[in-house]
C-alpha cells in the first residue's frame, strides 16, 4: 500500500480471482433453485389423462429459460457490482466504495473500529480469499471488504489495527 502526496494511501480493488468465487457462488444458488423449479415444476405440471406430454416439456422448457436467464441477469449484476469494490486505508479512517447501478461509499474513522475480524466461506477459502469485517459499535455499523487475497486481509487488518491501537495510545492515528 503505497503513500500518496496526502499521507493517503491509494485506492485498491479486490482480487481478481474473487469474480471466480461469485460465478461458483452464484452458479450453486441458481442450480439449486432450478433443481427446486424443476421439480416443483415436474410435480405440479404432472401430466393428467388426456393431457399430451408435449404440454409439460413445453411448460418446462418455458420456466427454464426463464430461470436461465434470471440467473445470467444475476450473475453479470454480481460480477459488475464486484468489479466496483474499491478500499483505502486513508490517515483518519478507512473508506470502503461499491455499486455498479447504486454507488455507496462508506467511511470508518479509525476511533470508531470496535472490531476487525476475517471471515471467509468454503469457496473463498478454497481459492485462497477471504473478508475483512470492520464493526463500529457506536453507530452500529460496519464495512466488510471481501475477496482479499491472505496478503491484502493481512495487511490492511494489520494496517487498521495499528492506526487504532495508536489511536487508543496516543491520540494519533498517523503513524
Amino acid at each position: 500500500m503505497g503513500l500518496n502526496r496526502e499521507g493517503e494511501t491509494e485506492w485498491h480493488r479486490t482480487s481478481t480471482i474473487y469474480m471466480a468465487v461469485i460465478v461458483i457462488n452464484t452458479t450453486v444458488v441458481w442450480s439449486a433453485i432450478a433443481l427446486v423449479g424443476a421439480l416443483l415444476i415436474t410435480g405440479i405440471l404432472q401430466p393428467e389423462q388426456g393431457q399430451q406430454v408435449p404440454e409439460l416439456v413445453r411448460s418446462t422448457a418455458v420456466v427454464i429459460v426463464i430461470m436461465t436467464t434470471v440467473a445470467v441477469m444475476g450473475l453479470i449484476t454480481s460480477l459488475l457490482r464486484a468489479r466496483s469494490i474499491r478500499y483505502r486505508v486513508g490517515a483518519t479512517e478507512i473508506d470502503f466504495t461499491s455499486g455498479f447501478f447504486s454507488r455507496t461509499t462508506t467511511s470508518l474513522p479509525y476511533d470508531r473500529i470496535q472490531t476487525v475480524s476475517i471471515q471467509a466461506g468454503i469457496v473463498s477459502r478454497a481459492f485462497g480469499l477471504s473478508s475483512l469485517v470492520l464493526q463500529s459499535a457506536a453507530d452500529q455499523s460496519s464495512v466488510t471488504i471481501p475477496g482479499l487475497t491472505m496478503e491484502q486481509v493481512n495487511s490492511v487488518s494489520e494496517a487498521v489495527l495499528r492506526r487504532v491501537r495508536r489511536l487508543q495510545d496516543h491520540g494519533s492515528p498517523l503513524l
